[in-house]
């Protein structure tokens, strides 16, 4: 197919949507052009594929050169970038004004900053209902701060200053927090996630939005193959065009913590939740405190959550999760409604800011099966990597273990107290913070075992279950079948070897890769 021009005028933004097999690439040709926050290179090829919702926007005016078709491609005269930016600059003054703990510097500049009393960066906390383009206003967020800190190290390397470190400046790091279970940003969704960012991070796909991690194991070196006959017969003509191998398109890799909640809705054990999170905001006090990274501490964190949180019957939730993490900004996207009802929720608290910036006129409304694709490719994208160009080629394992060297335990009870037997609006299962021992050996359990996901823990095999529930996880593994007779369990492992612990741990989250 044909390349077409488009000319997109300043302030503007080409939107589309691709559906099924559609698969859009995109070159810049001339001007500048960004992606949720990421600067597009000149006549390099960026594609788009995943039944991805994307815009491109421009500042000053560009021409591009589209192959391929969306289901819905249009350019957008009014959006909401600009005063996104203005958000984005609030941030970063307050990043400027920010002062790490003396012990990050050393000699001369620790006898300087001791006398000032340390000041975080922001710690913004995203909130907003269903399909209000919380993500998308994460990620953008999160680029422009990457790409403000590169700035200022630039402006830096002018100055003639005393060392070489100090040339350069420190990093500019954000800690990015993921408190959507059904969103699996950065390993699988079920789960909660944090971890530095110090790059970019592009937009191809929706699987991986925020690029993968290194559990997943080493990308394969990009070879393109040509598709098979049968494959050429079914494609579409778009799904065919060949893809020019493109190396700064690929997602960095981060070096992401993971809690397995084990379910996609956030209302199923809200118990867990809190312990998890709990647990998880220490260890972002630990990096942030401790870590001795003064770029870090002045990018701050970003937190992006479930839709669920914006209701009110979730307030007291709120309330402890922005003490947990020490958000200092929340961002209402979108209802003035909400933001009104979580200024009067924070009233108390005088060192949280509430802002509100407006929702895009392009974010698309979502359905469950949209959702329910999304996570299939999600999962998918864990073990097998994503588009050729984006992600990179994974290679994962396939094992088969006996019975006797493995211990499955569930999340949970997989039932239900009677409600007339506990408090209004509560069930045993939102409460129980126990690991239940499945005896993989009885027939009866193996259409409750097969297709799982389920979790290595970082704790020993013999650790409790209040420490094992609230562990780390050392990675993903796929319960794919179970033999009786032979008395084996056939897994998908994103690594190749001996697992590394025993025990494994799964809740309600199947994946089939039929």
């Amino acid at each position: 197919m044909e390349a077409r021009p488009v000319d997109l005028p300043p302030l503007q933004e080409l939107r589309f949507e691709l559906e099924g097999q559609d698969r859009l690439l995109v070159t810049l040709v001339s001007g500048t052009a960004e992606v949720f926050g990421y600067e597009l290179a000149p006549q390099v090829v960026y594609p788009f594929s995943d039944e991805l919702r994307g815009a491109i926007f421009t500042w000053h005016g560009c021409t591009l050169s589209l192959r391929g078709k969306a289901t819905t491609e249009y350019i957008a005269q009014e959006t909401t970038t600009p005063l996104h930016l203005n958000l984005h600059l609030a941030l970063e003054q307050a990043r400027l004004q920010s002062r790490p703990p003396a012990s990050f510097f050393v000699t001369a500049q620790q006898d300087q900053t001791e006398q000032d009393e340390e000041l975080p960066g922001p710690r913004v906390m995203v909130l907003g209902e269903r399909n209000a383009g919380k993500s998308t206003l994460i990620k953008t967020l999160l680029n422009w701060a990457i790409r403000s800190g590169n700035g200022a190290r630039q402006d830096l390397n002018a100055l003639p200053l005393a060392s070489e470190e100090d040339q350069l400046g420190p990093q500019r790091g954000v800690m990015l927090v993921n408190l959507d279970p059904s969103d699996g940003a950065m390993t699988v969704p079920g789960t909660f996630s944090i971890a530095p960012v110090y790059s970019c991070v592009p937009t191809t796909t929706p699987a991986l939005s925020f690029g993968t991690t290194y559990s997943n194991g080493p990308s394969l070196p990009i070879i393109l193959q040509q598709p098979s006959k049968a494959d050429q017969a079914s494609a579409t003509e778009e799904a065919l065009i060949p893809l020019e191998v493109n190396y700064n398109t690929l997602a960095p890799a981060l070096n992401a913590l993971s809690f397995f909640y084990g379910h996609t809705d956030w209302g199923r054990n809200d118990a867990l939740a809190e312990t998890q999170i709990k647990r998880l905001g220490a260890f972002l006090r630990s990096k942030l405190e401790e870590g001795g990274e003064p770029g870090l501490w002045r990018g701050g964190v970003l937190v992006d959550t479930p839709a669920e949180l914006a209701e009110r019957s979730r307030g007291q939730m709120l309330i402890k999760l922005v003490r947990t993490l020490g958000v200092n900004v929340i961002v209402v996207l979108g209802s003035e409604k909400l933001q009104v009802d979580i200024t009067r929720l924070m009233s108390t608290n005088k060192s949280v800011k509430v802002l509100r910036v407006p929702k895009s006129g392009g974010v698309s409304d979502i359905d469950n099966a949209y959702r329910r694709r999304l996570r299939a490719k999600q999962i998918h994208s864990y073990f097998y990597g994503g588009p050729t160009v984006s992600c990179g080629a994974l290679s994962p394992h396939n094992a088969s273990i006996l019975f006797d060297y493995l211990k499955v335990y569930r999340i949970g009870a997989d039932f239900a107290a009677p409600s007339s037997a506990l408090p209004l609006g509560q069930d045993m299962a939102s409460r129980d913070l126990r690991l239940y021992d499945i005896d993989i050996t009885e027939s009866r359990t193996f259409p409750e075992l097969v297709n799982h996901i389920c979790a290595v823990l970082q704790v020993d095999d013999d650790a409790d279950d209040e420490e094992a529930l609230v562990s780390p996880v050392l990675g993903y593994i796929h319960l794919r079948s179970v033999d009786s007779e032979r008395k084996r369990v056939g897994l998908l492992s994103p690594l190749a070897g001996r697992l590394p612990r025993k025990r494994l741990v799964f809740a309600s989250l199947e994946w089939s890769e039929s």
